[in-house]
Formats: C-alpha cells, structure tokens, sequence
C-alpha cells in the first residue's frame, strides 16, 4: 500500500493540515504535458479557464514532444494564444510555472511527473497514470522526499 498524500483539493485550492486545520491560498500556474490525449484540450476551453480563474490557477503554456502530434492536434482553436514551450526543460525551468498538467500517453505520464515533483512542481496526472502501481507508487515516494 502506498502512503496517502495530505489533502489536496483543487476546488478553491484548499491546502488543509490535519493538525491545525489552516487553509493557505495558493496560486497555480499550469504547464500541459502533451496534447497526445484526444481530450487533452479541454483544459484549454472557455468553460475551463473560467473555473481554473475562478481558483486562482491558469494554463499558461503546452508543451507537445511529438512534433506529428503537435501538427495534427496544435492548431486547435482552445490553443490560439497560448506559449508552445519547446523543451519539457524550458517549462522545469520556468519561475512562472507552478505545475504540470500531464496528459501524455499512459507509457510517459510516470517520466514526465517524476521529473516535474522533482523539480517541486505540483503535478496533475492524467489516467492511466502509468502502467504499473509500483510506477505510480514510486511517484508518491517522490512527492513525499520533495515536501509534496
């Protein structure tokens, strides 16, 4: 079994210690992983950003390493006007970037999200998130070491 994370929720990004019960506000800054996903645009779509704003966090960039991908899926209107980073490092090394929104192909969301909570980003994972539990374990070892 793998430890349990302390709660996150993403509804008013709520923060919350067991044992004193605060609530901190934080903003998150969202990078996508990938438009591999047939539905990895919906993030992007007026509805989304509307509530993404409503708590404080904003998709600010893509980044799509398959250039057949990013060709074929890239030009979709949900996209117009967003930062196409051109390196998973450029978005790591990114002060605006607060988080990792993965929507990869199951057999890289492990590779891409060990490399962002290792950076001390937070992480959305799409499913499957991997393709083993003990990938998926090991991201919460990760997590853990890095205060996540």
């Amino acid at each position: 079994m793998f430890p349990v994370p302390r709660p996150l929720h993403l509804v008013g990004l709520d923060l919350t210690t067991k044992t004193n019960r605060e609530v901190v506000r934080m903003s998150l800054r969202f990078a996508q992983i990938s438009i591999a996903h047939t539905h990895a645009h919906n993030a992007f779509t007026p509805q989304s950003r509307k509530v993404l704003n409503r708590h404080d966090a904003e998709m600010v960039g893509i980044y799509e390493p398959d250039p057949t991908i990013r060709r074929a899926r890239g030009d979709r209107p949900e996209y117009a006007g967003m930062r196409w980073y051109e390196s998973y490092d450029e978005i790591l090394d990114d002060p605006n970037v607060s988080a990792g929104y993965i929507e990869s192909w199951p057999c890289e969301c492990i590779h891409w999200a060990r490399k962002a909570l290792l950076a001390g980003m937070h992480i959305h994972l799409d499913k499957p998130p991997g393709l083993s539990l003990d990938d998926l374990e090991s991201l919460y070892d990760v997590a853990a070491k890095n205060g996540m």
